[in-house]
């Protein structure tokens, strides 16, 4: 068995998101049925890339996702509502501060520390 490293530079901070293969598996058909499209895939990734590996809350804004996937900010906004619609993803309220966060369901990619999972299940249940 031989493992790829990717090379280049990161954002810092050193994490993990355990990534389920069955959900994988649901969103490539979904893909193949249309119902999501490659860019939908695309985006998804890049919300996980910019994941806090710690809690799950992935804190961006649809322009920085636009400029690291190369898309318009418009067909960002139409592939997280069709994410949501196939509840892979959520913009949930922020508990402290003021703003939002994205978060990808904890079901299909789990996050860091386990308190902090049973904190992100809750909030994208309530979200």
């Amino acid at each position: 068995m031989t493992r790829t490293r990717i090379e280049g530079e990161t954002s810092g901070g050193l994490g993990w998101g355990m990534v389920f293969i069955k959900d994988v598996q649901k969103i490539m058909e979904l893909t193949g049925t249309r119902q999501l499209l490659l860019r939908d895939s695309a985006v998804f990734m890049a919300l996980i890339a910019q994941a806090d590996w710690k809690t799950g809350h992935i804190n961006t804004s649809q322009q920085e996702l636009a400029d690291l996937t190369s898309m318009r900010k418009t067909d960002i906004c139409a592939t997280i509502k069709r994410l949501s619609q196939h509840h892979l993803v959520r913009r949930i309220k922020a508990e402290r501060g003021v703003g939002h966060f994205y978060a990808i369901n904890p079901y299909v990619v789990a996050f860091g520390k386990e308190n902090a999972r049973g904190a992100l299940f809750q909030q994208f249940q309530n979200a």
